[in-house]
């Protein structure tokens, strides 16, 4: 019990911060990484392919921008109506977006190349957004997950990252059910260095 009442807490602020509190997304992202949080996020602009790309759990559309530089049909999708305003306003009305949930997608079999996910929600460990991301996708088409961080503990500051961190983790081991079933998707799990920290990313191809 002692164990879980840190993740209920987390989980209770998270809830407020995907809602109310949406505005303060950006800033409170920025502080627990120490400002390195678009560094991390941006890990996963190295393993896109092709030219149609959606980014699911989309947030407030910082990598919606990026995204959009580099293909040339990007959708954005959400379940939280008030980060998706954040990310309206960001990203203006270039990119498509949408409030769905990722276990439901309302896409056309094969409709994109790359689905993209940075520090998903509850929602990546379920079986059935990873059956969706696959039907989504083209033949050898890719799901581009970064999932988590490692960060050094030398100083003060690294330290409490590492530990606010922590507290959200998602690990490979603990998302390994969640794809087992979906015989379509060939998973790689890979380690990314940025600086002295460690990115944690999913690679899978449809087959």
């Amino acid at each position: 019990m002692k164990q879980q009442a840190p993740r209920r807490l987390l989980d209770f602020l998270l809830d407020h911060l995907y809602a109310e509190f949406a505005w303060a997304y950006d800033p409170v992202s920025w502080a627990v990484s120490l400002g390195r949080w678009e560094s991390w996020r941006r890990v996963a602009l190295l393993y896109l392919q092709g030219e149609r790309i959606l980014e699911v759990g989309c947030g407030t559309g910082h990598l919606l921008l990026d995204l959009a530089g580099r293909a040339h049909l990007v959708y954005g999708c959400d379940l939280a109506p008030a980060m998706l305003r954040q990310a309206r306003r960001r990203a203006g009305r270039a990119v498509p977006l949408c409030r769905v949930r990722a276990q439901e997608l309302p896409f056309s079999a094969e409709a994109f190349d790359t689905v993209v996910c940075t520090f998903p929600a509850g929602y990546i460990g379920d079986p059935c957004t990873w059956a969706a991301f696959a039907r989504v996708l083209v033949p050898r088409g890719r799901v581009v997950v970064v999932y988590g961080v490692s960060v050094g503990n030398r100083t003060l500051g690294q330290r409490l990252v590492r530990f606010l961190l922590a507290l959200g983790r998602t690990s490979e081991a603990g998302l390994r059910p969640a794809w087992g079933d979906c015989s379509s998707l060939q998973v790689l799990h890979m380690v990314v260095a940025v600086g002295t920290d460690r990115v944690g990313l999913l690679l899978a191809e449809k087959s």
